[in-house]
C-alpha cells in the first residue's frame, strides 16, 4: 500500500471548502475573525445556498470579508449593515441575508439599527463579533469593553463613572418581539467550534421561516488589541469576558414556543364587508386573549378600487400596525388581487373568490386557495353574510380562533337588535368551511 491507495475520496476525513478564497486573510495572528469565517463557509457550502446568498461587510477588522468567502457581498456604510440587509432581504425574500459586524460596527454606531432590525422582526442573519475592543483603529475602547480593561482610551482601566458600564446586547435585544433566535458562542476550542457551525446554520434556516431576525455573537479574542499570545489571550477571555457574557441560548421561539403572529390584508370592494370581516376576527382573537391590531383602509380608492383592512393577531405585543408584507391575503375582487398578490410572503396564503376575477393568481411559492363565497351565500338564504362565508374559509385553512371565540366575535361585532343574525352568519361560516378549495 502507498499513500495514493490512501488518497481516495471515501477516505477523506476533512478537506478545506470551497467557499473560502485561496486569498491570504489580513487578519492577526490568533484572531478569531478567520475561524468564523470559516465556519460560515462550510455552513453554506452544507446548507446549498452559496448562490442564494448575500452577505453585508461592515466597517472594522472584517471590512474586507468579501475578500475571503465567495458569495455575493454588499458594503455598507459605518454601523449601517442591518439598513442595508433589511433592504436586500425584502427585495429579495428568497435570498439568505447576513450581517457580519463587530462590537464598534454594531454596538456603537449601529446601535440604532440593530435595535430597530429586531423590533421589526426582519428575517436575516446577525452575526456579531464581540472582542470587547476596536481592534482596528488601535485598540481603544469599545462598548463591550469590560470594567477595569486597559485599552488605548482607557490606560487605567474602564471605569463606570466616567465611561459607563459595558454593553450586553444579546439578553436586550432578545426582549424585542422581533427576535427569533438569540445566541451567544465562541470558537476557541474544537467544542465550542462546532457549537459556534450549529448555531450559525439555525439562525440560517431560521431566517427562511419567517419568524424574526436571528442574532449569533460570538464572543472572541483580539490578541493585538489584548496585548497578549493567542493562548493567553484564549484564557483571558474564558476567565473574564466568559462571566460578563456567558455562552449558550438565549432565546428560541421555536424551541420554547412559537411566537404566533398572522398579518392579514382583507380587500374588495365597498360593499363587501371587507371591515366588518376584519373586525369580528378581531373581537375573534380578543376573546382568546390574542393581541390584535385592525386598521381600516378608505380614502379615493373605496370607489372602483380597493377597500381594505390589515388584522394583526399575535400571542405577544404587536410593535407596529403598519405591515407591507402578509402571511395571508384574503382577497375579494381583481383590483385587490392586482395590489396584493405580490405582498404575500413566500409560504404564506392567499384565499380568493373567482367571482369576477379575469387573472386568477399566478405565483407558486404560496398556498392558494378558492372559495365561491357567493354560492355558499345564496345556499344559507342570505347574500349579505357573503363575507361570512369568505371567512370560514380562511379560518378553515388558519384555525388560529376557536369556533367559540368567533361566536363570541359575532355577539360583540353585531349589535344586540340584530342578535337574532348572529346564528345565520355562524351558518355560514361553516359552511365556508367545507367550501374551500386548495389549487
Amino acid at each position: 500500500m502507498n499513500i495514493e491507495d490512501i488518497k481516495k475520496p471515501e477516505n477523506i476525513v476533512y478537506k478545506k471548502t470551497p467557499i473560502l478564497t485561496d486569498n491570504v486573510m489580513h487578519y492577526c495572528p490568533g484572531c478569531s475573525h478567520g475561524t468564523v469565517h470559516k465556519l460560515l463557509a462550510e455552513v453554506i457550502e452544507e446548507m446549498g445556498i452559496q448562490g442564494e446568498t448575500v452577505g453585508v461587510s461592515p466597517v472594522g477588522c472584517s471590512v474586507f470579508a468579501y475578500n475571503y468567502l465567495d458569495i455575493d457581498w454588499q458594503q455598507a456604510a459605518h454601523g449601517r449593515a442591518p439598513a442595508l440587509a433589511t433592504a436586500t432581504k425584502r427585495l429579495m425574500p428568497e435570498k439568505y441575508v447576513f450581517t457580519y459586524q463587530g462590537d464598534g460596527d454594531l454596538a456603537s454606531i449601529g446601535t440604532a439599527e440593530i435595535i430597530h432590525a429586531c423590533s421589526r422582526g426582519e428575517n436575516i442573519v446577525v452575526i456579531f463579533i464581540n472582542n470587547g475592543i476596536y481592534g482596528m483603529t488601535g485598540g481603544q475602547m469599545a462598548p463591550t469593553t469590560l470594567l477595569g480593561m486597559k485599552t488605548a482610551t482607557t490606560p487605567y482601566g474602564r471605569d463606570a463613572k466616567l465611561n459607563g458600564f459595558p454593553l450586553v446586547l444579546a439578553p436586550m435585544i432578545a426582549q424585542l418581539d422581533g427576535t427569533a433566535f438569540i445566541t451567544r458562542q465562541s470558537v476557541h476550542t474544537a467544542v465550542a467550534a462546532r457549537k459556534a457551525k450549529a448555531a450559525i446554520r439555525k439562525a440560517f434556516e431560521y431566517s427562511q421561516k419567517g419568524i424574526g431576525l436571528s442574532f449569533v455573537e460570538i464572543v472572541a479574542t483580539c490578541n493585538s488589541g489584548w496585548k497578549l499570545s493567542p493562548t493567553a489571550a484564549n484564557k483571558w477571555m474564558v476567565e473574564n469576558m466568559f462571566p460578563k457574557y456567558p455562552l449558550g441560548d438565549i432565546k428560541d421561539v421555536l424551541k420554547t414556543g412559537v411566537i404566533m403572529k398572522e398579518e392579514i390584508i382583507i380587500a374588495g370592494f365597498g360593499g363587501q364587508g371587507v371591515l366588518s370581516m376584519g373586525k369580528i376576527l378581531a373581537y375573534s382573537a380578543i376573546m382568546q386573549d390574542m393581541e390584535v391590531t385592525w386598521m381600516p383602509s378608505y380614502g379615493p380608492e373605496m370607489r372602483g378600487g380597493t377597500a381594505n383592512v390589515c388584522v394583526i393577531l399575535s400571542d405577544r405585543k404587536i410593535s407596529s400596525p403598519i405591515v407591507t408584507k402578509y402571511d395571508t391575503a384574503i382577497i375579494l375582487n381583481q383590483q385587490s388581487l392586482d395590489k396584493f398578490e405580490s405582498a404575500v410572503k413566500p409560504g404564506g396564503l392567499l384565499i380568493y373568490d373567482p367571482n369576477g376575477i379575469v387573472r386568477h393568481p399566478e405565483r407558486t411559492d404560496i398556498t392558494v386557495c378558492r372559495i365561491n363565497a357567493v354560492d355558499v351565500a345564496a345556499k344559507v338564504g342570505n347574500s349579505k353574510v357573503y363575507n361570512m362565508a369568505v371567512l370560514g374559509g380562511y379560518l378553515k385553512m388558519k384555525p388560529i380562533v376557536k369556533m367559540e371565540n368567533v361566536e363570541k366575535g359575532l355577539q360583540k361585532s353585531i349589535p344586540a337588535r340584530y342578535s337574532d343574525l348572529i346564528a345565520l352568519n355562524k351558518s355560514a361560516i361553516e359552511e365556508g368551511m367545507k367550501s374551500v378549495e386548495m389549487l
